[in-house]
């Protein structure tokens, strides 16, 4: 894939940020013409294969990706993907993926990348206050491009996107940061001292028009990185982040439901 390295360093940045250790989920957002009714949602849909990468920050501070939790982590989202596609009740289809020729692939991790990069931008302004809120208000964001041929052999109107980022601490770095906040305590006479806790997971869902390459809907939560090792802490995420979707897409006198397939 031409342009993997640029979501690797962008979800360690990510990783590395914020607060730490902190539930936080972030508004979902709606493309500006869902909400004005112009665009109905989508009744067909296919499932990309999820994204996740997963760090660990040693005791003395350096950063190294785990491959096999990633991995695991990876097909810990698919399961629970795949059993949400077969016992939802939500109002849209989940279409079979096509298979693909080694280009079409290329084409579709890029597209998976590219993603990356845009929901980065999309955090930000969420988080940026006034200055960014007309961007939110009127949400227009995309991928730059869509995957055509994937509509063309499937018959589906979008896709959803499934990624992750995660930096858990070492046991060593647990012992130092407990160190430090008890050495805090000390020199500050018992006063407040606050622990640092490294462990985090950066979470985004997203449907993506296959057209045009319009975030239709994303949502992005932080969360302890459990939910990208335990099997039901997983499932009840992609669940209730599916479902609050179609719960909230559709405010009186906005957007199209689907046909129900």
């Amino acid at each position: 894939m031409r342009i993997s390295l640029i979501p690797a360093a962008l979800s360690l940045a990510l990783a590395l940020t914020g607060i730490a250790g902190q539930a936080q989920a972030r508004d979902a957002l709606y493309h500006h013409t869902l909400k004005s009714g112009a665009r109905g949602l989508p009744a067909r849909i296919l499932v990309l294969t999820p994204d996740v990468l997963i760090y660990e920050i040693t005791a003395g501070g350096i950063v190294e990706k785990l491959p096999r939790r990633s991995a695991d982590a990876v097909e810990r989202f698919r399961k629970s993907l795949r059993r949400f596609g077969d016992s939802h009740t939500v109002p849209v289809e989940i279409l079979p993926m096509p298979d693909l020729e080694p280009g079409e692939q290329e084409q579709v991790e890029d597209f998976v990348a590219q993603f990356m990069v845009v929901s980065s931008a999309v955090r930000a302004a969420q988080d940026g206050g006034a200055a960014w809120a007309h961007r939110i208000t009127r949400f227009d964001y995309s991928v730059g491009f869509g995957l055509a041929f994937l509509k063309e052999r499937s018959g589906a109107e979008a896709v959803l996107l499934s990624t992750g980022s995660a930096l858990s601490e070492s046991g060593g770095r647990t012992t130092v940061n407990l160190l430090g906040t008890v050495l805090g305590l000390a020199l500050s006479g018992g006063g407040y001292a606050s622990y640092r806790n490294d462990d985090r997971a950066d979470l985004s869902l997203a449907l993506v028009d296959l057209d045009t390459g319009d975030i239709l809907w994303t949502r992005t939560d932080v969360r302890s990185p459990r939910v990208l090792d335990d099997d039901t802490a997983n499932y009840e995420y992609v669940r209730d982040t599916i479902q609050g979707y179609f719960r909230n897409a559709v405010p009186a006198g906005g957007a199209r439901r689907p046909t129900p397939p």
